[in-house]
């Protein structure tokens, strides 16, 4: 069916319109990829790390802090960030793990120890990090596995034995990462954490986030939110 020159010019014009919108809303998004992106350091305030993530609810209060130990947190899991607050809701580290995908001081979330020591070179410190994830829920798993092998009907003699090993696993020692602390240019903390079963980064603690050369899009957010 053929156009007239009026809806034509009207249906070039919508398109050219949508066409825009989507661009725009590309940009936003290539300027704010949470999961690769997070320029905030120690020292921000809690109204920087408001306008950067848009969230406008309140950190969550710690129930026993220490005086040098976080008081509030924000826990972001859609983007696999942490961001912890001192007593006077100014930013005291950042924690990051799966999904974020960004480079924290070169290096990101999944890398392998080797690679890590290849980069960095030997840790000035290791220690017992946070309780390992990845063990924990290989242990959730198997426990699954055992109850879901029982045949069906199963004797009390099988079921038994099924429960015994259960409770054996959930009785060992809670695992932990194995903590490698960095001394960094800049950096007041840098720890990256491995699993004990992939020899993998886990977990990222530092008092800053992603270096501004490679973000070069978000780089001045900060700056010009003080």
């Amino acid at each position: 069916m053929d156009l007239s020159p009026a809806t034509s010019k009207r249906f070039r014009v919508g398109v050219c319109v949508c066409m825009l919108v989507l661009g725009c809303w590309s940009l936003a998004w290539a300027e704010r990829n949470y999961l690769t992106d997070c320029p905030l350091k120690k020292g921000d305030s809690l109204d920087v790390v408001k306008k950067f993530y848009g969230v406008s609810r309140e950190p969550t209060a710690e129930s026993r802090p220490l005086p040098t130990s976080p008081h509030f947190f924000y826990r972001l899991p859609q983007y696999g960030v942490w961001v912890y607050f001192d007593s006077g809701k100014k930013v005291l580290f950042l924690r990051f793990e799966q999904p974020f995908a960004g480079k924290i001081d070169g290096v990101c979330i999944g890398d392998a120890k080797k690679d890590v020591l290849k980069l960095k070179g030997e840790p000035a410190r290791q220690s017992q990090g946070l309780p390992d994830a990845e063990a924990l829920t290989y242990r959730k798993k198997r426990e699954l596995e055992i109850i879901e092998n029982l045949p069906d009907p199963a004797s009390k003699e099988l079921v038994r034995a099924a429960f015994k090993e259960c409770e054996q696993i959930r009785s060992r020692p809670v695992p932990y990462n194995n903590a490698w602390l960095y001394k960094a240019p800049g950096r007041a903390l840098l720890r990256y954490e491995f699993g004990s079963l992939s020899d993998k980064v886990q977990t990222i603690l530092s008092d800053r986030g992603t270096d501004p050369s490679g973000t070069e899009r978000v780089a001045a957010f900060t700056a010009s939110h003080q």
